[in-house]
């Protein structure tokens, strides 16, 4: 939508994008949905940038990642700022329906979201060119679901975070608590996908118990819960690795705790139950002697290993290694 375009009513984004180049559109709609699969890029021109984005009545809701082909498919709401340095503020409530992932994609530029931020769903926050910021401002930000920060900057100016819900950060990006000496709760905190200690956790000098370059301003998290890691072999997540984890792997599962092609059912599963058989939450990963099978037990289970395979993959249950 350019310059002149647009209708009064509601634009529900099922699959593919819609660009905005001018106000007009969003001016005259009464809410805008995005679905999973799809995306609204709000674009300024190469020779002026709009500093505001409004609507005449309703939200903007969002839904998914982005789009799932063609070009700038990242964000199902993506600020395209064609010039870097520019910076543009987005005044609508936005409900994150479901995980939802925001962009801000031209070199050093900043998006604000001034109006509320709620909804059930979670915040994924990037930046294309790896130094763009979006900004959350409003008192009454409320979505409850987990925050995560994949590139760029992401900078709160309230302790809002749900305190069910979990922090994740990956190396080169930036949490902003920018609230002052207020301390957010959280449940856990992640950074590269590794769960992190409990406790307090702020920028370098800040005086928490953890401190990390990734995280700025002065503001805490504190951190209430470290995931404990299911037990290796434990594909039914019961916390011990023992005979009805096999029957779950001979039956083509779906299995927890794997440790080799997770999501795939593999020969190489059964050697890895075997290795663990036994093992219980919090124990190592040595076998005592009264955990392991008996060893005719073994045998007929070997036995038996080579039936299954070859019927396994006569029926194509396992994928060759």
């Amino acid at each position: 939508f350019g310059a002149g375009q647009g209708f009064a009513g509601k634009i529900d984004i099922q699959q593919g994008g819609i660009r905005m180049t001018g106000q007009e559109a969003m001016v005259l709609a009464s809410g805008i949905t995005v679905e999973s699969g799809g995306q609204l890029q709000l674009a300024e021109t190469s020779a002026a940038n709009i500093n505001d984005w409004n609507m005449a009545s309703g939200s903007l809701t969002l839904n998914g990642v982005g789009k799932a082909t063609g070009a700038a498919t990242i964000g199902a709401l993506r600020f395209s700022l064609i010039a870097a340095g520019r910076s543009t503020v987005f005044h609508p409530g936005v409900v994150l329906q479901t995980d939802s992932r925001i962009d801000v994609a031209a070199a050093g530029t900043t998006a604000t979201l001034d109006g509320v931020v709620s909804g059930a769903g979670g915040l994924i926050s990037s930046s294309n060119n790896a130094t763009g910021t979006l900004i959350l401002t409003n008192a009454g930000d409320s979505y409850a679901g987990a925050t995560q920060v994949l590139s760029g900057t992401l900078s709160i100016t309230h302790a809002f975070l749900a305190d069910a819900n979990d922090v994740s950060l990956a190396t080169g990006s930036t949490f902003n608590l920018n609230f002052g000496s207020t301390t957010d709760t959280i449940r856990s905190f992640y950074i590269d996908g590794v769960a992190q200690a409990t406790g307090t956790w702020g920028a370098v000098g800040s005086g928490a118990a953890h401190e990390s370059a990734l995280i700025t301003g002065s503001g805490l998290l504190n951190v209430t819960t470290m995931p404990i890691a299911g037990v290796p072999g434990d594909f039914n997540n019961n916390g011990v690795v023992d005979a009805a984890d096999y029957v779950l792997w001979r039956n083509g599962g779906p299995l927890q705790n794997e440790l080799s092609d997770p999501g795939v059912v593999t020969a190489q599963d059964y050697l890895d139950w075997r290795a663990h058989f036994g093992n219980t939450s919090g124990a190592g990963s040595a076998l005592g002697a009264s955990a392991v099978p008996e060893p005719a037990s073994l045998a007929i289970l070997a036995s038996s290993l080579g039936l299954i395979f070859g019927a396994s993959r006569r029926h194509g249950r396992f994928r060759e290694r």
